[in-house]
């Protein structure tokens, strides 16, 4: 059968190669997404190996869509080739850290300048509900409560700028560390800190004073980055002591 007009014939089988291709994709996306999930989650944490075979098994796909989607944890950084080991989940070092959070001062700083110049009574309104909510997971010990909004009230903060491409570029830098993140509201007094400069930073908007709007963030992220640091030494040390038994494993007779 041909299409009218004299376009290329429409064979039989073109739309099951259109259809696999679509599940294949859909498959990826599933995959990927998992994964990422995993990783931002700890359950597959920084330096472990990650195996097509093993993980195609696990989410019961073949390896095409599971290669397809660690190329794509690849390209974001969230994967890394290491010869002798292949594909593992990446680490970031004290100096990643650095460059991260400076780069998010730098963003973050140039955003919550413009959101206390656009700010309205609404969007005051709107931050301090976050907060509220931040404060009762607190005080409940919902560790998971205080992450969600933490992360709710940043993104409601660099929203308020109007910068769509910085938006997109903040996302990028948080979505990479946001492993080191979680686990740095581990750290003992953290979450109480982070509600505290929280809570100083609505104040500065409320003032409409882009200067301290901008200090107040910078102050923010400083420790912030203190506290992933921190943790980052922890897990280094951990990776450190467990490639170690595993070369004295290896040389067991």
């Amino acid at each position: 059968m041909s299409v009218d007009g004299g376009d290329a014939a429409v064979r039989p089988g073109d739309n099951r190669v259109h259809e696999a291709r679509r599940r294949s994709a859909e498959l990826a996306e599933q995959v990927y997404r998992q994964l990422k999930q995993e990783i931002h989650g700890g359950q597959l944490p920084p330096g472990l190996r990650l195996v097509e075979r093993a993980i195609a098994r696990e989410k019961g796909v073949s390896r095409t869509p599971v290669r397809e989607a660690l190329r794509r944890l690849h390209d974001e950084g969230l994967v890394e080739y290491r010869p002798g080991r292949g594909m593992v989940v990446a680490s970031l070092s004290t100096e990643d850290l650095a460059e991260i959070y400076a780069l998010r001062e730098q963003l973050e700083g140039l955003a919550v300048r413009e959101a206390a110049r656009r700010r309205t009574e609404a969007d005051l309104q709107a931050l301090e509900a976050i907060l509220q909510r931040a404060q009762s997971a607190l005080a409940q010990g919902d560790l998971e409560g205080v992450r969600a909004t933490n992360e709710e009230f940043h993104r409601q903060l660099v929203t308020l700028s109007g910068m769509r491409h910085l938006q997109r570029l903040v996302a990028q830098l948080r979505d990479r560390i946001e492993f080191y993140r979680r686990r740095s509201l581990e750290l003992p007094g953290r979450p109480v800190h982070t509600m505290e400069e929280h809570r100083l930073l609505l104040e500065t908007l409320r003032q409409g004073d882009p200067d301290l709007a901008e200090a107040a963030i910078r102050l923010h992220l400083r420790r912030a980055r203190e506290a992933a640091q921190r943790w980052g030494g922890h897990l280094r040390e951990m990776e450190n002591g467990l490639m170690l038994r595993s070369r004295r494993r290896r040389r067991l007779p």
